[in-house]
């Protein structure tokens, strides 16, 4: 026996490979079946061998009848043959020129692979002309056996183009068969479950039928012969009982062929490894290798878990890129060059060839190619037989996690490219948290996605703006729930004052009747004329008493309406498309109908006319803010009441020397107001002349209104607002389209505002709309650092944020944090500016 020989026959089990050409002294039971072939092969040159999974196809042709057709039987073709294989895998042509080039038949160039590629795309009859320019002799048959041939049904599905591919594939081998003057023969192995598939390409299904040949399933005694002679071969012997199970195990399982040999090939090594002489191959050592149903997955986990811990991941992304389950829940074979398993899995190349070598070992042959085959970068990866998807427990878990990975990718692609075509909406629960899952648990990349849908980077980005939705979605309704909370507090606390107010002017009331039923009592005492004198006198004071009192009493009460005006605005303007449709219009009603009633307090009462007219304009700004009606037709509506407040400011502006403290603050809030609503309804110019005038305004109020820190608060928040509105106002085109200047200027306000508020102990709306405006203010400034001196933007960012932390709870808190603006999203993109427009008048 030759030293090959003795080498194949130290295990006469190949496991899960097929049988080679020169393993045929170990191939038996297959005698007959070799025979059918033989006479087929006769009068057709094109033989389809059919089968089910396992039913041993490739063993067949390669161990069983190719060496017949060498040994000279099948005598009218002679014993000269060149035999050649070839699998459609992802590129069936390809795959087809390579197997040529690979081949004797032709002289070896760098330019032979596209010359033979471009030869048997140029038409159908590319094989024959490509089998005329090679040197094989006249009286040479050339066998070309295409295994694994359901791959090419498999690769015509992937779209139009693979379509047409695999059509001219097909006509190729089938022109070769029927019209070639050589003596060209053509064997395909096919599943048996694809056989209807064979309709779908001209001329395929009519081929088949004439030269079908369906393995019939091996009887007892062949199988007894596949068990026996291989051991005796080998010098060895297999005890009775231990024959009889496996003749019993085998004959009803699918896969029995392949799940036979693995387990013999392990129970081969474990009687190896410790018999005695003239031991048999017996019961234990059948039974220390897993038996039939477990040697598979028994020695599959062995060699996985001899691996280190990082290269079983590698081990897993391996096998997943390997196997494939169809729509149709059919398990396949996906051979994948080396080089594109590398990127797929995205490790080093030398991790992946150890995992590699661990599975295609000599002692498991899991995958292919074989041990002792150097594995280049075009190299094709396979597992040597589908049966290890069914056998393997792990395996069958991971082809299950790879086929709804895939599902689930193919799934957010489509919708992402429908949503790009302005078909589909993004993502939502329970959808986004299907995806978010699958993207936070399967490391992913664009060489795995490109298997299943091209779009790899829309999908992610589909992914990320649905995920980016939803958290403001989330954040939109905790802010309308806190609102609303919010708002049922401030008018309880009202509601609670005003009766507290009550009860206060009620005991004053009943205090002055107990003091005047006193004197009254003492005045009787008097004479009459004394007590006729002091009793005008009394009811002059009285009189002069209740009109200041009155006086006061209305002040505070005009005061604290504005405030609760103002208070209630600042609530509900934060996002109104989340206030309740109910309480959106109760406030409404409110607003228009306090605009109504304030105007005409106001032509009653001369003395609370510039209180009134303050709040007036913040009713509109509420009513602007709520949406109750078109924005551009409800300023407009009052437009009596707009031209009102500007003449008000104008007249303050001008005698200002004579105006009172009231009135100055009064016109101080009228030009902030009139100063937004204006910006907001893009009059631009309007607008900019009123922040212009306010400017001016606290230039020339020092002095004018008590220096307290609160009111120099409300001066410095003034003009700070006031740069802000004007540098998007007066943006410049380039860069972040911000007027660098008054931004300068607005971050210059920091240091009075800073110290004005480290003076005041109390939690103010004035203090927290300060640390709002600075936020705005630093955020600003830091893009422009950003364009123009990016190494100092980052000291601005952080000022900004360390102002939003400052902004304190109560009232006013939530404006001001939305006033500082979401600087995770304007970091990214900067402030849009308004281009100055005409004004057209109130």
């Amino acid at each position: 026996m030759s030293s090959r020989l003795l080498e194949l026959a130290r295990n006469p089990f190949p496991g899960l490979r097929s049988f080679q050409e020169d393993e045929d002294f170990l191939f038996f039971g297959r005698e007959g079946q070799i025979a059918e072939l033989l006479k087929r092969l006769r009068n057709q040159h094109f033989l389809a061998v059919v089968g089910t999974s396992g039913s041993g196809k490739s063993s067949l042709i390669r161990a069983g009848l190719i060496p017949a057709l060498h040994r000279g039987t099948l005598v009218s073709a002679g014993s000269k043959w060149e035999v050649l294989y070839a699998r459609p895998g992802g590129s069936p042509m390809e795959n087809l020129a390579r197997a040529l080039e690979q081949s004797d038949l032709y002289e070896t160039s760098n330019e032979l692979f596209p010359r033979l590629l471009a030869c048997l795309n140029r038409s159908r009859s590319g094989l024959i002309d490509a089998i005329q320019q090679s040197s094989i002799e006249s009286d040479t048959n050339l066998l070309l056996v295409i295994d694994q041939f359901e791959e090419v049904f498999r690769y015509r599905r992937r779209d139009e183009q693979s379509l047409v591919k695999a059509a001219d594939f097909v006509a190729a081998l089938l022109e070769a068969s029927t019209r070639s003057q050589r003596r060209v023969y053509i064997i395909v192995t096919m599943r048996s479950d694809y056989l209807g598939d064979c309709s779908i390409f001209p001329g395929l299904a009519e081929a088949v039928n004439r030269g079908e040949y369906l393995i019939p399933r091996m009887s007892r005694e062949e199988m007894r012969d596949a068990i026996v002679n291989p051991i005796r071969v080998a010098g060895g012997t297999i005890s009775n009982r231990l024959l009889q199970k496996l003749l019993n195990r085998v004959s009803d399982n699918h896969d029995q062929l392949p799940l036979l040999q693995h387990a013999l090939m392990r129970t081969w090594d474990a009687w190896e490894q410790g018999h005695l002489d003239n031991e048999p191959v017996d019961l234990s050592h059948f039974e220390s290798a897993g038996e039939v149903e477990f040697a598979i997955s028994q020695h599959a986990d062995e060699v996985l878990a001899f691996l280190p811990e990082y290269q079983r991941s590698i081990a897993k992304r391996l096998f997943q890129a390997l196997t494939e389950m169809g729509s149709d829940q059919r398990e396949t074979r996906r051979p994948t060059r080396l080089q594109d398993l590398r990127k797929i899995i995205d490790c080093k190349e030398d991790d992946l060839l150890a995992v590699i070598d661990a599975f295609r070992d000599k002692s498991c042959a899991f995958i292919t190619p074989t041990q002792g085959m150097t594995i280049y970068g075009d190299t094709y990866v396979d597992i040597s037989h589908e049966s290890l998807m069914r056998a393997w427990s792990t395996l069958k878990e991971w082809v299950q996690q790879e086929h709804q990975s895939a599902r689930i990718y193919r799934r957010l692609a489509e919708t992402a490219t429908l949503h790009a075509e302005g078909r589909s909406g993004l993502y939502r629960d329970p959808d986004l948290q299907v995806a978010t899952a699958w993207r936070r648990g399967n490391p992913t990349n664009a060489a795995w996605a490109s298997r299943y849908h091209e779009s790899y980077e829309l999908a992610l980005n589909f992914l990320d703006r649905s995920q980016a939705e939803q958290k403001r979605e989330m954040e939109r309704q905790e802010t309308a729930r806190r609102r609303e909370l919010e708002q049922s507090r401030a008018l309880a606390e009202l509601q609670s004052r005003r009766a507290e107010e009550s009860q206060r002017a009620a005991r004053r009331l009943r205090i002055t009747s107990i003091v005047m039923a006193g004197l009254a009592a003492i005045g009787i005492a008097l004479s009459i004329t004394s007590i006729f004198f002091f009793l005008q006198l009394q009811e002059s004071d009285r009189k002069r008493n209740q009109e200041e009192k009155q006086s006061l009493v209305n002040m505070r009460i005009a005061e604290e309406r504005t405030r609760f005006v103002i208070e209630t605005t600042n609530r509900l303007s934060n996002d109104v498309d989340d206030i309740p449709l109910s309480v959106r219009n109760s406030f409404t009603d409110l607003f228009r109908n306090g605009i109504e009633q304030l105007g005409n307090q106001s032509n009653a009462d001369k003395k609370n006319s510039e209180t009134d007219l303050v709040m007036q304009v913040t009713l509109l700004w509420s009513l602007y803010e709520l949406g109750a009606e078109s924005r551009t037709q409800v300023p407009y509506e009052y437009a009596t009441l707009l031209t009102n407040a500007e003449s008000f400011i104008d007249e303050i502006s001008q005698n200002m020397e004579s105006s009172s403290e009231d009135k100055l603050k009064a016109s101080l809030q009228l030009q902030r107001l009139l100063g937004i609503i204006y910006f907001e309804l893009d009059r631009s110019n309007d607008s900019a002349r009123l922040w212009d005038s306010l400017l001016k305004f606290t230039d020339r109020i020092p002095g004018k209104i008590k220096s307290t820190e609160s009111n120099n608060l409300i001066a410095l928040n003034s003009r700070l607002d006031a740069f802000l509105h004007l540098a998007r106002i007066r943006g410049e085109p380039k860069g972040y389209g911000l007027a660098t200047d008054l931004i300068e200027k607005a971050c210059d306000c920091d240091v009075g505002i800073l110290e004005s508020i480290r003076t005041i102990n109390s939690n103010t709306y004035e203090i927290n709309e300060a640390f709002g405006l600075l936020a705005r203010a630093y955020h600003e400034r830091a893009l422009i650092e950003k364009n123009n001196a990016p190494a100092t933007a980052p000291s601005w960012f952080q000022k900004s944020k360390e102002m939003i932390e400052k902004i304190q709870g109560g009232v006013g808190s939530q404006l001001a944090k939305i006033q500082a603006i979401n600087l995770s999203e304007l970091q990214a993109s900067p402030v849009t500016t308004r281009k100055p427009s005409t004004s057209n008048g109130n």
